[in-house]
């Protein structure tokens, strides 16, 4: 170091520090991959173990290492969420993604066990959630009767919001059929959604297909 610092000064010295301090600790994602694979995660669709790896990737852009995360940084984190106006229930889906991961980590003797859990007692605003409106039946008309800019350039829009509107299923399920899914049974049509589809055992289920879906299933 004392030859370094007489070639790189003082403030060259505090950046190979700090370069060299982000070499020896570990990366927060690096056991990712192993976490997906071998945790409790591989029972999840597709859909939510990718959700799992996204938030945890985000987080990493904020705490490269494991070593940074700690429950006031953490907190500090929560703040600037609710900030942007985040709603606190996407906010707490994301700390519970965190610490399932941050569980495995304190498995793995990555993480301190003995400070303050980070990602308990975060106590989240509501200050962010959105009062949704109800929708009257005259909005829901113009829906599915009014053309806009979006379902003239797009007609298979009109159609997703019609299946969607006849049936309770989300977009993303409704994005998951295959011709499969549609089936018959006693001469009533319906759409078979499976595990693989929704996002757990619970949303499996069989939904009647409107005569007013004909056009479109």
């Amino acid at each position: 170091y004392d030859a370094i610092e007489s070639l790189a000064g003082f403030e060259g010295i505090k950046k190979i520090r700090g370069t060299l301090r982000l070499v020896t600790e570990e990366a927060f994602g690096s056991k990712l991959d192993d976490y997906m694979q071998l945790r409790g995660t591989k029972k999840l669709t597709d859909k939510y173990r990718d959700e799992i790896r996204k938030e945890i990737k985000d987080f990493a852009k904020a705490f490269p290492t494991i070593q940074q995360v700690n429950y006031h940084a953490v907190k500090a984190w929560t703040r600037k969420l609710e900030a942007e106006n985040k709603a606190s229930k996407t906010i707490n889906k994301q700390i519970s993604k965190l610490k399932g991961y941050w569980g495995y980590l304190e498995e793995l003797k990555l993480a301190d066990i003995e400070q303050r859990p980070p990602f308990n007692d975060l106590k989240i605003s509501n200050a962010g959630t959105l009062k949704r409106r109800p929708w009257a039946i005259e909005d829901t008309r113009k829906i599915l009767t009014v053309p806009t800019a979006y379902t003239e350039r797009d007609p298979l829009l009109l159609s997703f919001i019609t299946v969607s509107l006849f049936t309770g299923m989300r977009l993303t399920e409704i994005a998951s059929l295959k011709p499969s899914n549609i089936q018959t049974e006693d001469n009533v049509r319906f759409i078979n959604i499976t595990r693989g589809i929704t996002k757990s055992d619970a949303g499996v289920r069989k939904v009647p297909i409107s005569s007013k879906l004909t056009p479109i299933i």
